[in-house]
């Protein structure tokens, strides 16, 4: 079973896995390389997809309010981390509506979050922004409950 994208109300959000067979006359590096260039083809294709079904039904994309990661592995001693941007360069563009240009998608680093139905969501699994935004909001609930209460 494969899932490629979920939505609630404006908020969707697609996927795609690699289906990538390496060649073994390639270097590894090389076979890293084709294996992005692959998989940033295949998001391009699904999201240009999903553009079209959005606007012939009447609505639009603001690729300056999209994203797009590339999960990627780099193993170093048996360890797997998660690849930068600067580790697999790529760009994913999409054109919009009418407009026949294609327009550049931000891509952000797998460390960084992003804000989804109340939530800083992020691949890697680090969650230190939500925990400092749900601290402020515990913080500030605290003082406006003191003030109720007068004890400031």
């Amino acid at each position: 079973m494969e899932i490629t994208g979920v939505s609630f109300v404006d908020d969707s959000s697609l996927s795609v896995m690699s289906e990538y067979i390496p060649d073994p006359n390639l270097l590894l590096e090389q076979n890293s390389r084709e294996e992005v260039i692959h998989l940033v083809e295949r998001l391009a294709a699904l999201g240009q997809h999903w553009e079209r079904l959005l606007f012939t039904t009447g609505g639009a994309m603001n690729f300056q309010k999209c994203h797009w990661y590339l999960m990627s592995w780099l193993w170093k001693n048996g360890i797997p981390r998660l690849a930068m941007i600067s580790q697999t360069p790529a760009s994913l563009s999409l054109t919009t509506g009418t407009t026949a240009l294609p327009d550049l998608v931000p891509r952000l680093e797998p460390t960084q979050g992003f804000r989804t139905l109340g939530e800083e969501l992020t691949p890697s699994g680090n969650y230190s922004r939500q925990v400092k935004v749900l601290r402020t909001y515990a913080e500030i609930d605290q003082q406006i409950n003191m003030v109720n209460w007068g004890t400031l």
